[in-house]
């Protein structure tokens, strides 16, 4: 074999052994890919799965904590049945909503099935005992308790979310179906039945909900701060965590963004003073005033470490 032919033969074996290398790596990145990274024409089957964040954090995607979706009114208050409806958002985010009003309490019981789905495939149920969940969202364990869970997540389902924003659409219910017995709900294609039996529930996601939890378009929310707050806070907690450095906001828009069924400014602002003073109480800010244009601006402390997305190392 003459040099010329040697080389090019060597070439080639390089060649081949970075597309193996390459191949592998695709591979192993496949079961966190989302759907819109899914090739429909190469006829595999790839698993989707949230990105997986630390156990002391939930996460929201950024479209709908800059949004109304969840809104700060009494849970207690009667709920509007809404069709079509446009929610108010930031920014070029647009959402639709069919459902029943949703309120802050929803939101935290919607954040803990994500984070508990977060540790399998997303078509795979979401298994708990609903003690455990109770417990997790700091309510009374009591058969109170148990029956708000159960007409949160029935809630939950029975939506109609489309969400329009710059890195894509979702459309789907919050929640796919659930089930918390063998006679409550859908298991014609369950197998969690003998788990039912023990007492435990299940839930099952619309794997497209995935497309909210793309890098850089969902924040990370310290759990134990919001289980200390009342709705408008956990509105501002959220929205506010949304920024590293958030920008001057007038009250006239957090009243709109927020979805208060407070009218009067006055009266409102008087809330909204209240929750940014019991989010800097908890830690959260540093530091709020209201200027002459009637605009707060905060001052966040730092981030912890927790509050990053952890990073899975690929081969």
């Amino acid at each position: 074999m003459g040099k010329g032919e040697s080389q090019t033969l060597r070439s080639l074996i390089s060649r081949t052994e970075t597309l193996r290398e390459k191949a592998a790596t695709r591979k192993s990145r496949a079961a966190r890919q989302t759907p819109a990274q899914t090739d429909p024409g190469a006829g595999e089957v790839r698993i989707v799965q949230l990105p997986f964040w630390p156990e002391q954090t939930r996460a929201l995607p950024n479209d709908l904590a800059r949004s109304a979706l969840f809104t700060v009114q009494n849970r207690k208050q009667t709920r509007k049945h809404l069709h079509q409806e446009e929610v108010a958002a930031f920014g070029d985010i647009k959402l639709l909503y069919t459902g029943e009003q949703l309120r802050q309490d929803d939101e935290d019981v919607w954040l803990a099935t994500q984070h508990l789905a977060r540790n399998h495939p997303i078509h795979e149920p979401v298994v708990f005992r609903p003690v455990d969940m109770v417990r997790s969202l700091g309510w009374a364990i009591k058969g109170q308790s148990y029956t708000r869970l159960k007409d949160t997540i029935v809630r939950l389902k029975a939506t109609d979310l489309q969400v329009r924003c710059r890195v894509g659409l979702f459309g789907g219910s919050l929640i796919q179906t659930y089930a918390f017995s063998r006679d409550e709900g859908d298991i014609a294609t369950s197998d969690v039945t003998d788990m039912l039996d023990k007492g435990y529930w299940a839930i099952w996601l619309d794997p497209q909900i995935s497309q909210l939890f793309r890098p850089d378009t969902y924040t990370l929310i310290d759990w134990e701060q919001r289980r200390q707050l009342a709705p408008l806070a956990k509105w501002l907690h959220s929205y506010f965590k949304g920024h590293s450095e958030p920008f001057p906001i007038k009250v006239a828009t957090i009243q709109k963004m927020c979805g208060t069924n407070a009218v009067n400014l006055f009266h409102f602002r008087d809330n909204l003073k209240q929750a940014l003073n019991r989010l800097q109480q908890i830690g959260f800010l540093l530091a709020w005033h209201l200027d002459e244009d009637d605009k707060v601006h905060v001052r966040r402390a730092p981030r912890a470490r927790n509050e990053y997305p952890l990073q899975i190392p690929t081969p």
